[in-house]
């Protein structure tokens, strides 16, 4: 079960964006943290117990692929569910981001029908024996 969500974003409009995406889709009932680049994620995931990472690629200071790289293989983090929200998608990214464990991505602009759908669909998994 998801309860608590981390967004990461440097558009604070994005970070919005999604939150609200998220919780059209049934995950209103989360705790909801922000980071602005991978960094910080970084420090927010140091301090709380964090159920879904939804990042962004394009960041300052550490990018979202970075942030990815960093926490791969790290035991805390075995079961975190991680999404990438993007407008940059291509086949060669995609293989890319399955390597770090990304369960999915969001193409930007997110719309509550799409995040709605990629959701069920990773709940779905979660959920699987």
């Amino acid at each position: 079960m998801i309860a608590n969500v981390l967004i990461v974003d440097d558009s604070g409009v994005s970070r919005k964006v999604t939150r609200k995406c998220l919780e059209f889709s049934g995950l209103a009932q989360c705790v909801f943290n922000e980071a602005e680049n991978g960094e910080r994620a970084l420090e927010v995931l140091e301090r709380v117990p964090v159920d879904l990472l939804v990042t962004d690629l394009n960041m300052p200071l550490m990018d979202g692929l970075e942030l990815l790289r960093a926490i791969d293989g790290l035991e805390q983090y075995r079961n975190l569910i991680k999404i990438v929200a993007t407008s940059a998608a291509s086949q060669s990214l995609e293989a890319e981001l399955r390597k770090h464990g990304v369960a999915a991505m969001f193409a930007k602009p997110l719309t509550p029908a799409a995040v709605g759908k990629v959701m069920a669909e990773c709940l779905r998994k979660e959920r699987a024996p």
